[in-house]
């Protein structure tokens, strides 16, 4: 795992850290003393809704469990898939539910994929529609949808939760070939794969959902931004902003088109003209909701719109702090 400052590293017997000291200095330290058993480390994960939760799997398919940012583990229920000899295990924690985590790797003798639903206590064969195939990637769809993706040795698949069954997604263009890796875009709403030498392919959602863009922009740029549910006609649906002062006035601005403009000491994401506004507060945490009934139109079906949140703080040069952007399809 990666970020600015530094990263963790997966070893035989431990997990170790490395942090930026200066420029050209790093500094490694062990950040767990849990043995694992003499296990070597092939693959570890973070909630990104609780950092505090995180997940390891060893070559020898036993999965892990730590409450305490990676310092002290708990050996699972049962165990996993195997991994790869060099290319590991993979492990994809839920950006919607803090107690689902997905784990996937060697399909030859036992579930190329399996999901916890507690945290990582208890796993959960999830192959149903998978051959026995070699899973080198997993991820979650972008949008909110709760689909999953994987690569494998047997091309590219998809998970669908209505029907808890993983289907093809190859299609009539992708090439049949081995599938390395898979990300998801979340700015585009697609899926990315990659495969063994015959390029990068993009899967495209024609799905309803909540994809983030304009993010990492700094500067005044400090909110959070993110949708409540999938936004479909007829059906409720809630903007929620974090990282505002408390009690502080805001306004939730919704758009039919984006744009990237200098505005306010930081970025304006979305396109002013014709635009409606919603006003709103921030609680004593600094989180505001705007909750509303999206139109029983289907003209909105399969259209786009932009948010962005604005929110008075006195401690921006400017007196606002904006939000990085959100686009919502509207479904069915």
């Amino acid at each position: 795992m990666t970020n600015c400052a530094g990263f963790f590293l997966c070893a035989q017997d431990s997990v170790w850290r490395c942090k930026r000291t200066g420029y050209w200095t790093w500094n490694w330290t062990q950040h767990s003393a849990t043995g694992f058993g003499g296990r070597l480390l092939s693959a570890l994960a973070f909630s990104p809704i609780d950092p505090d939760l995180a997940w390891a799997a060893c070559t020898d398919g036993t999965l892990w469990r730590s409450t305490d940012h990676a310092v002290t583990w708990s050996m699972a229920q049962g165990g996993g898939p195997g991994s790869h000899y060099f290319y590991g295990t993979a492990l994809w924690p839920s950006t919607l539910d803090v107690d689902e985590v997905w784990v996937a790797g060697s399909g030859y003798g036992a579930p190329p994929v399996m999901r916890s639903t507690d945290g990582g206590q208890t796993w959960l064969a999830k192959r149903s529609g998978l051959p026995n195939t070699l899973v080198y990637d997993i991820c979650e769809a972008p949008g909110g949808g709760g689909q999953m993706f994987c690569a494998s040795e047997n091309g590219a698949w998809m998970f669908d939760p209505a029907t808890q069954q993983w289907s093809d997604v190859l299609g009539a263009a992708a090439p049949i070939t081995l599938y390395w890796s898979v990300e998801p875009v979340w700015a585009e709403g697609i899926v990315r794969f990659g495969t063994y030498g015959r390029g990068i392919w993009d899967y495209q959602l024609d799905l309803p959902g909540n994809f983030p863009y304009g993010e990492l922009r700094g500067d005044a740029n400090t909110l959070a931004l993110r949708g409540d549910g999938l936004p479909r006609i007829g059906q409720g649906y809630t903007a929620r902003v974090s990282g505002a002062p408390a009690g502080a006035a805001g306004t939730l601005v919704v758009a039919g088109a984006a744009q990237d403009t200098p505005y306010l000491g930081g970025t304006l994401l979305v396109r002013g003209a014709g635009a409606r506004r919603w006003s709103f507060s921030s609680d004593a945490l600094g989180n505001g909701a705007i909750p509303a009934t999206i139109p029983n139109d289907p003209g909105l079906v399969g259209r786009d719109f932009y948010l962005q949140a604005f929110v008075h703080d006195s401690s921006q040069p400017q007196g606002w702090a904006l939000s990085h952007g959100l686009r919502i399809r509207i479904g069915a």
